[in-house]
């Protein structure tokens, strides 16, 4: 695939594209110093954007590249990159601005900029292939894979879809002989599945429940709550024997999105989602079962595995202001809790007066106190115990913290 060039100059509106790459002026080499150049960007749908690389010298202080949720310098700042390469795609949905500074004497930045639409939107392109063989693809509803792809005189397995609708797609080259194929199709009722709102407390169980089914199955749920608000999803029985699964997944998958499965014996915490969808995906057995307590998350959140992940609220995009979050993670006996911050990006104070995280240990002392844009050292406690307390004031923001406890 190839995107549009839309800008190498300084600065640019692509307000209405759905595809773009620019980059820092003249690059890739440098640009003259004292400049401000802004990109606006206002995508038709949910998109993400990557920079595949912020080289800026030495001098992040004046020479960087910020990008906003929004229009103006004033929003809320999503992220500011200097010295950095691979950086992880970034989603949003609304309109934003990517802003390159060069002051004072040092070094210019130099970068490259691409957006386009996330990885669940509907894509389709026609690719044209040498030497291509004829083959059938199954996917289900509109672009999801279902089934695989076939060629060749075996007959292939008898598949299940999960949705009402099921797309098959016959793909020739001109080079070979004609494809045929024949096939049957049945409508069948949903014993599972479905959407599920839990802006008020839910529940999702399998087909069944309290005993099993008695035969394989495949069922898939979309679990919502309001926008801006996350979705905690609580097991309260499973028995996943013969191999069942059944994965949660961020919807859409971002690249900061999880996929986890909740079969997993290790795993008894509460799941947080990113956002204000998520999907459950489960493949069960003749001998499984589950059962799920879904609902709105709050931050008042608590930690029992030997491991786990953290992030605040709003992840990977702008938290709220205005918020008191408290995460407290108690581990084994005979333990002791380190923190390991991914991501960390809070209004900065030398003082860390307006947002903060602070770190407290079992005797409600505190022991690091963290604000700013600075990737914070390992946290290191000394027993099994860390209460973690994130206040936000009523203006500025940022990005947040994203971090694993051990």
């Amino acid at each position: 695939m190839i995107l549009p060039n839309a800008s190498s100059g300084c600065g640019g509106n692509l307000t209405g594209l759905s595809y773009g790459v620019f980059t820092s002026p003249e690059f890739p080499n440098r640009y003259l110093q004292n400049q401000t150049c802004s990109w606006y960007i206002s995508p038709h749908r949910t998109s993400y954007f990557k920079f595949d690389e912020v080289s800026a010298g030495l001098d992040c202080d004046t020479s960087y590249v910020a990008v906003y949720q929004g229009t103006l310098d004033t929003d809320p700042l999503i992220s500011t990159y200097c010295n950095v390469a691979n950086v992880s795609p970034r989603q949003f949905s609304s309109s934003i601005m990517v802003q390159y500074i060069s002051t004072g004497n040092g070094t210019a930045p130099v970068f490259k900029f691409t957006f386009a639409p996330t990885m669940n939107e509907l894509l389709i392109w026609n690719v044209f292939l040498q030497n291509f063989c004829h083959q059938l693809k199954v996917k289900e509803g509109l672009n999801d894979f279902l089934g695989g792809k076939y060629c060749g005189a075996l007959t292939p397995i008898s598949l299940k879809s999960t949705k009402n609708t099921v797309k098959i797609i016959l793909e020739t080259s001109a080079l070979s002989s004609a494809a045929t194929f024949t096939l049957t199709f049945a409508e069948q009722n949903r014993i599972c599945g479905g959407f599920v709102n839990a802006s008020s407390p839910s529940q999702v169980i399998s087909p069944g429940y309290p005993n099993t089914y008695g035969q394989p199955v495949l069922c898939s749920w979309l679990i919502n709550v309001p926008r801006n608000n996350e979705i905690q999803i609580n097991m309260t029985n499973r028995l996943c024997s013969g191999g069942a699964t059944l994965y949660v997944t961020d919807e859409p998958l971002v690249a900061a999105g999880q996929n986890v499965d909740l079969c997993d014996p290790s795993l008894h915490d509460p799941f947080y989602s990113l956002s204000e969808s998520v999907k459950v995906l489960y493949n069960g057995t003749s001998t499984s079962k589950f059962s799920l307590d879904v609902s709105t998350a709050g931050c008042q959140r608590s930690y029992s595995q030997p491991s786990g992940r953290i992030f605040s609220s709003g992840f990977p995009f702008s938290y709220q202001n205005n918020h008191n979050c408290t995460y407290t993670i108690q581990t084994a006996n005979n333990t002791s809790v380190a923190l390991y911050f991914r991501e960390f990006n809070l209004e900065a104070h030398p003082n860390c007066v307006y947002d903060l995280l602070t770190v407290k240990n079992s005797s409600s002392q505190v022991v690091a106190t963290l604000c700013g844009r600075t990737l914070p050292n390992p946290v290191f406690l000394r027993d099994n115990r860390a209460t973690l307390q994130f206040l936000t004031d009523i203006s500025v923001g940022g990005m947040g913290f994203d971090q694993f406890f051990k």
